[in-house]
């Protein structure tokens, strides 16, 4: 049955019956009356039904934002994406109708989600995700499935072509050079003098996740669930209960535990009992990855290194460690990755390095 609602840019309640919309006032209990009497008209068949032209995209979104169940029940920042996502696509597209969606349409829709930069709408810096891509293109398709079902429109006057999948290049990870690395292994000399104590404390714990983080290899949130039960400093082995494939494979991964990386845990650890977390804050509960990330640019802003992420000191380990003549199943199973697929992206990045290398003016005046 046809429902009433307040459409709010006419500023009065509206029924869409036989994909005619009536105007019914802006009181509501006047509107209550003349929809029962549309309602009697309409099941004794005195309401001819109106075969429209197919209306414009952008009113029907205005319609279907207008909606009760999305103006009272859909949560605020679900909203707020469907509005950023319409407007986006009707100010590209603003007189598409809805008879008019094709392949073409869409797909230029979803390469500029996925390509587009600074667009402020959906994100600043860069293009969204896939999943991320199709999201938005399926709150587009459900605003054409919401006029279906409210008569609004009928089939004929909608199409919506299946989304081709769109396949971009790989980016080439970011990873610090060996300048750069030494240079962190050694801040702690370089610490300022005008630090306290709280931040002197907070710089050495924060450069021993660096350190670790450097030498095996790990995401940032592996590393803060490291409890002191996790390691095996006689086996050199360590165990990662929460990581990435958890849901799938409970079981924990067992990793080696380098030399270099049992120095700089095992002191850390001597103190401890065994739920202990090895990096902790003040309450001994687990550490947040967004403050080590400000911690992190701080001492990245000090030395006078290009500001990056946590996951960029894992890429920097793996591409390191392919340049010293690891394999790639090695750094597969060094990395835990379950594909060898989301190894081979740093055979591209050590490509470009050598490409730059050989193309290096020096190298061309030795001969």
């Amino acid at each position: 049955m046809p429902k009433i609602f307040f459409h709010k840019h006419a500023k009065q309640y509206t029924v869409c019956i036989n994909r005619v919309t009536h105007y019914l006032g802006k009181d509501e209990n006047d509107a209550n009356t003349k929809y029962h009497q549309l309602m009697l008209d309409f099941q004794k068949g005195n309401l001819s039904r109106k075969s429209p032209a197919p209306m414009r995209f952008s009113k029907l979104c205005d319609l279907f934002l207008d909606d009760d169940y999305m103006q009272h029940e859909i949560n605020r920042f679900s909203y707020h994406d469907y509005v950023r996502t319409l407007s986006l696509f009707c100010k590209m597209f603003p007189d598409l109708k809805s008879n008019e969606f094709d392949r073409i349409v869409i797909n230029k829709f979803n390469r500029f989600l996925l390509t587009q930069k600074d667009q402020g709408q959906i994100r600043k810096k860069r293009g969204v995700s896939p999943r991320r891509a199709k999201k938005h293109i399926m709150y587009i398709k459900r605003v054409l499935n919401w006029s279906l079902e409210n008569d609004i429109l009928k089939t004929s006057d909608v199409t919506f072509p299946k989304l081709r999948r769109e396949v971009l290049p790989r980016k080439i990870p970011i990873f610090l050079s060996k300048e750069e690395i030494n240079a962190l292994m050694s801040y702690e000399n370089k610490i300022p003098k005008f630090c306290n104590k709280k931040a002197h404390k907070n710089t050495i714990q924060t450069l021993s996740i660096i350190k670790f983080t450097l030498s095996t290899g790990r995401r940032i949130q592996e590393v803060v669930n490291l409890k002191k039960k996790d390691f095996d400093f006689e086996l050199y082995i360590y165990h990662i209960t929460k990581h990435k494939t958890e849901k799938t494979d409970p079981r924990p991964k067992v990793f080696v535990l380098s030399k270099r990386a049992k120095d700089i845990i095992k002191p850390l650890t001597d103190n401890m009992h065994d739920n202990d977390y090895v990096f902790s804050n003040y309450n001994g509960k687990k550490l947040k990855t967004s403050a080590l990330g400000q911690r992190l640019k701080r001492i990245l802003k000090n030395l006078g290194i290009k500001n990056i992420a946590f996951k960029e000191l894992r890429h920097s380990f793996a591409t390191h460690m392919l340049m010293c003549g690891a394999n790639l199943k090695e750094i597969q199973e060094l990395l835990g990755h379950t594909s060898i697929k989301s190894t081979e992206v740093y055979a591209h990045v050590t490509n470009e390095y050598l490409k730059k290398a050989i193309e290096n003016p020096l190298y061309n005046e030795m001969f």
